[in-house]
């Protein structure tokens, strides 16, 4: 699914490519998040509850072409492992997102994906620490997506956006004292709602 989803995201960005106009714009996107419905499956430990997690981000977005978009950005979303004593997950994902939609009078409806590289971190408790008898460690991972969503003109330059993501992302967990490591499932989907300003 992953190499499928990049291979299209590679194709429509070729086509977008070969249609750029010279009045193509650039703009400003600042989001909140809600980041929800996380797998929490880990190779050897079995389902972990992560907690729902607010989050915010921004990025630079390029029009391409008149339904074309592309963005590039980042997130900042901290979460709970309520099974590991509630230790914090935080995950600052870098993203590229290619949205392709049209347009219908001032609303901009879209489909489309992307993928980044997610920088990751376990703050583990001292009672997990204890528990494991070392320190843990999220190790960062590529991040794939797939999304959804609208952008409503409230101006000739300010819109507002809101966008369904359902993200796949699997980190190692390691024990840092330790030869030890298992894959954690932190696939997870997003509500984001936010503001573009372009120019």
């Amino acid at each position: 699914m992953k190499k499928w989803l990049c291979l299209a995201l590679a194709l429509g960005l070729a086509l977008a490519l070969g249609s750029v106009s010279r009045a193509q714009t650039a703009g400003l996107e600042a989001h909140g998040l809600f980041a929800f419905g996380f797998d929490g499956t880990a190779k050897d430990r079995g389902d972990d509850d992560i907690a729902n997690a607010f989050g915010f981000g921004g990025g630079m977005v390029f029009c391409l072409g008149e339904y074309v978009k592309v963005d590039v950005g980042g997130d900042w979303v901290k979460t709970k492992d309520e099974d590991l004593d509630n230790s914090k997950i935080t995950l600052i994902p870098v993203t590229a997102a290619l949205r392709v939609g049209g347009h219908l009078d001032m609303v901009y409806a879209y489909v489309g994906g992307g993928a980044g590289y997610s920088f990751n971190s376990f703050n583990a408790t001292s009672a997990v620490k204890s528990y494991f008898g070392s320190d843990v460690k999220l190790k960062d991972a590529p991040i794939y997506f797939a999304l959804a969503g609208a952008e409503i003109g409230l101006s000739e330059q300010l819109v507002l956006r809101g966008e369904f993501r359902y993200n796949w992302l699997n980190p190692d967990l390691e024990l840092t004292d330790y030869d030890y490591k298992t894959n954690v499932n932190l696939d997870h989907m997003q509500l984001r709602v936010g503001f573009g300003l372009y120019f």
